[in-house]
């Protein structure tokens, strides 16, 4: 017996097969109407499925171990929403959730004919799902916050050696202006910010000539320091 589970990409569903797949077989022609045959095989599977609908979770499961293909669908549709929810509510993102629910039906299969209570299926998918979900949550916080860690790390240093260096090159830079000019800029640029009358009188300047001082002072500094920042 072979069984396939997949789970859609956008929606929590999952699709199962037991044994071979009941499908309608290729009509050669669109215009064509089925045969006795095909009508049959079609009606044999509807009549499986709703008769799957009506079971409960352990004789679903009892089925499921003899190769019934329509009991093993049957219990994916009925508890993969609420597995997918469970899975969600543990703190996962809606991809990692849909890989919970896929592990958890994959761990199922093949432990069908290991349950010791078949009645309690519902009970064992949901504990099943939930260690599921605690696992890959811890996975992803031990990987992602160590990668981002490690580029904040990266970043930081590279600003810090970059922020030295032009410090380096402005010192060097102011360093080679006149007296007078580094002693402006010195006062303007201070903690304390002092106001232009402040400065005007501790330089014995008129105040009126402090703005172009300062900025005839900047322009020299400006040309120093041209192609090195």
């Amino acid at each position: 017996m072979e069984r396939t589970i997949g789970v859609m990409a956008t929606a929590p569903t999952v699709t199962a097969t037991q044994g071979p797949a009941l499908r309608r077989p290729d009509v050669p022609g669109t215009n064509e109407a089925p045969t006795r045959g095909q009508r049959r095989v079609e009606a044999g599977a509807r009549s499986r499925t709703h008769r799957a609908a009506r079971l409960s979770d352990g004789e679903l499961v009892l089925r499921c171990r003899a190769g019934d293909q329509s009991a093993w669908s049957e219990l994916v549709s009925r508890h993969t929403s609420r597995l997918w929810h469970i899975a969600r509510r543990e703190g996962l993102d809606a991809s990692a959730a849909q890989d919970a629910v896929q592990n958890t039906w994959s761990s199922l299969y093949t432990s069908l004919n290991r349950l010791d209570n078949v009645d309690a299926v519902g009970g064992w998918l949901s504990t099943a799902v939930r260690r599921e979900a605690i696992r890959l949550s811890k996975r992803q916080r031990r990987e992602t916050p160590l990668l981002a860690s490690e580029a904040d790390w990266s970043s930081t240093v590279d600003e810090r050696l970059l922020t030295t260096e032009r410090l380096s090159i402005l010192r060097a830079a102011f360093a080679r202006l006149q007296p007078s000019d580094q002693r402006l800029l010195a006062m303007l640029f201070a903690d304390c910010e002092p106001s232009y009358v402040e400065i005007a009188c501790e330089l014995r300047r008129p105040i009126g000539s402090i703005g172009p001082t300062r900025a005839r002072a900047l322009a020299r500094l400006a040309v120093l320091l041209q192609g090195k920042i």
